[in-house]
């Protein structure tokens, strides 16, 4: 059963918003394209791990997807996919690297990545990665006052198409593996811990404390990229295309770029503002943002939208937080 379903990412669309948003020739937009690229990778790679998933005998398991705990240090551990059995934790760390091959070496621990064009870029070894997370999750079970249990973890190469080589030295050669195993590997742990460690009660504690705790990081794109409002591109973007900057004809928007077009458009331009700024927005800051000077379609919009806001007249912010699910 997923009892917290995966979502596109926030960074990810954040990225989004902010490529969208961000002239090309400002310095940081390279970065920003570097960002979009490697979250849209790792989605991608999550993603594809869902279908084989369904294919495991999951009948006594939750799953969950992208969980985030904050600690008391102000740092955060993340997991991709959490699975809970009645006897043992599974961490699935998901990687998904295009290119020709990755290599994974044990001395010193490092991941060497090769693209198509030969170019090479090492990382630190996600194994390490993936144990840590192991490490913070027993912290974090003692700290609910929940039994301890045994936590596997894996770290899934999703990309077919890309070679991994594991060096003859590399002493956890078997916790690395492909999608297509995860049904066999599931299979053997089932075996591995028959002892049921969590009951039905302690299994909703251990539900009810992760949905709770998990806090997704939101990091509004102006500060993450070091971007200035004024900086940004305004205007009304077509949902279907993305191009910048619909048209408003009579009552419709139409886009130049792809011939979309539609009444109901001002919502992503206005998520696109949250995802930049993290604030709220008043009746002037809509009108700048979205290059509109009809004060009834402003009116109006709010109105549909039925946003909470504090203040009056033009004093008067509206929240846009409720638009991010």
């Amino acid at each position: 059963m997923i009892k917290k379903p995966r979502s596109i990412p926030l960074a990810l669309r954040i990225a989004e918003a902010a490529l969208r948003r961000t002239p090309p020739l400002h310095p940081r937009y390279p970065y920003i394209k570097r960002d979009h690229r490697n979250f849209s990778s790792g989605y991608k790679g999550e993603s594809s791990v869902d279908y084989y998933l369904k294919n495991c005998p999951l009948s006594s398991s939750y799953i969950y997807h992208n969980l985030r705990f904050e600690r008391p240090d102000d740092e955060a551990f993340e997991m991709d996919v959490l699975l809970t059995f009645p006897g043992y934790l599974l961490i699935l760390e998901v990687k998904h690297y295009s290119g020709e091959s990755v290599t994974l070496k044990a001395d010193p621990h490092q991941l060497t990545w090769k693209s198509y064009e030969k170019k090479k870029n090492t990382f630190d070894d996600p194994i390490l990665q993936v144990k840590q997370q192991k490490k913070q999750l027993q912290l974090w079970l003692r700290t609910n006052n929940l039994p301890p249990m045994p936590v596997e973890y894996f770290v899934v190469m999703a990309n077919p198409h890309c070679e991994v080589i594991l060096s003859p030295s590399y002493k956890e050669r078997d916790r690395v593996i492909r999608p297509s195993y995860l049904e066999y590997l599931i299979y053997e742990f089932d075996q591995k811990h028959k002892k049921n460690i969590l009951t039905e009660g302690v299994l909703r504690d251990l539900d009810q404390a992760l949905l709770s705790q998990h806090r997704e990081l939101f990091k509004p794109g102006m500060e993450r990229y070091n971007v200035s409002f004024e900086e940004l591109k305004k205007g009304v973007h077509c949902p279907d295309c993305k191009y910048l900057k619909m048209l408003k004809v009579h009552r419709t928007w139409e886009c130049a770029a792809c011939g979309f077009y539609s009444k109901e458009v001002l919502l992503d331009t206005l998520k696109d503002y949250y995802l930049m700024t993290g604030k709220p927005i008043t009746n002037q800051l809509f009108s700048q943002w979205c290059e509109i000077n009809n004060r009834k379609t402003i009116t109006k919009t709010f109105k549909r939208l039925g946003l909470n806001y504090d203040g009056e007249t033009k004093a008067r912010r509206y929240f846009l937080g409720a638009l991010i699910p």
